[in-house]
This record gives C-alpha cells, sequence and structure tokens, in this order.
C-alpha cells in the first residue's frame, strides 16, 4: 500500500500546475536573473529509435553560447528522459567550467522531485537525487521550470536527429536550424522591455 500511495502521490503533483510558475504567463525565453548564464534542457522520445537531449546554453544578452544534443538508442520514460536532460545539462555546465547557472526544464514533475530533496524510492526519485549530488559540483545551481513556449529552442535541439549514440556540440556558433528561434526570443524581449 505505501508503494501505490507514493505512485498516486506523484501522479497527482505532475498534475497540479501551480499558478504562480515561471513561464505561465508569457511565452518568451528571459535572460538569467541571478547567474550569468541560463541552461535549457529538453528531451525527446523517438518511439522504437531512441531517445534525444537537447541543451541551449545562453549569456544575459541572450547570445547562444552553446548548443548541444545526445542521442541515444534507449527508449526512457517521458520523465527519466527529462532528467536525463538536466543531467547532461549539467554535464556541460562542469565542462564548459560554468560554476553559477539557472537550469529550466518544461517538465515540472521533475523538478519538483529534485527539489524535494528526500531520497527517493523509485528510478526518477534516485536519478534526481544523484542529479542533486552532481550539482554540488558547481557554485550555484537554480532549477526552474519553464512552459513549453519559453524552451523551444531546446525542445529544437532534442528533436535533432543524427547517429544513435553520439552528441553533437556547437560552441558559440548554434546550428542554422535553430537561428531563427534564438532570433525570434531576443526581437520579442527586446520589444517587452
Amino acid at each position: 500500500m505505501p508503494r501505490a500511495a507514493e505512485w498516486l502521490n506523484d501522479y497527482l503533483e505532475k498534475q497540479i500546475r501551480p499558478q504562480n510558475v515561471v513561464g505561465e504567463t508569457d511565452r518568451r525565453w528571459r535572460p538569467a536573473d541571478l547567474t550569468p548564464v541560463k541552461i535549457n534542457v529538453d528531451a525527446a522520445c523517438f518511439e522504437g529509435r531512441g531517445t534525444g537531449w537537447g541543451v541551449v546554453v545562453r549569456d544575459e544578452e541572450g547570445r547562444c553560447l552553446l548548443a548541444g544534443v545526445k542521442r541515444s538508442r534507449i527508449h526512457w520514460e517521458p520523465d527519466l528522459a527529462e532528467a536525463k536532460a538536466i543531467e547532461y545539462g549539467l554535464e556541460l555546465a562542469r565542462r564548459f567550467s560554468w560554476l553559477e547557472v539557472e537550469m529550466e526544464s518544461d517538465c515540472l514533475g521533475v523538478i519538483h522531485t529534485i527539489r524535494r530533496e528526500e531520497e527517493g524510492r523509485t528510478e526518477l526519485g534516485c536519478l534526481c537525487a544523484t542529479l542533486r549530488a552532481q550539482a554540488q559540483d558547481l557554485v550555484k545551481v537554480i532549477r526552474n521550470f519553464t512552459g513549453r513556449g519559453k524552451n523551444q529552442v531546446a525542445h529544437a535541439m532534442a528533436q535533432v536527429e543524427g547517429n544513435w549514440g553520439e552528441k553533437d556540440i556547437w560552441v558559440d556558433n548554434p546550428p542554422i536550424f535553430i537561428v531563427p528561434l534564438l532570433r525570434e526570443d531576443l526581437f520579442t524581449n527586446s520589444d517587452s522591455t
């Protein structure tokens, strides 16, 4: 019975959307408030083929510092895939020495699980505990939920198909297919300020 209650609690938590969540009222990306860079992450599950993870790192002016995609032949469940996207974002933050980051995901359930800071008894809970431990290597990590509209560049990166089991990283020069999305974000943000 305790396991059933845990599953029900997880399900209900994913169904409830707080009213005051970042990304609920506007649909465009915003720069980080308290850190020099913002990392947006997303996952895409390709039925029968595998999973892709997209990461986009931008500075306070919205310039794309890095875009990355990682692919696996393993088909992960959606919540686990989203958590693995955060793991990939943390991996790149460490690799490129970004020690103060704001990390955004459009998966509210995963963000809540990471923030709960309790030992997980589910596969997702265990992975989120690992993510919390990995984030301790960094000076500051702020984890936020964001609406899908604000995460569309990372979503586009996660959708990139290529050789399964490989990673592609673009530094300071984003791939051409996300440039219109990046420009749209900058244009929209300059209009609203």
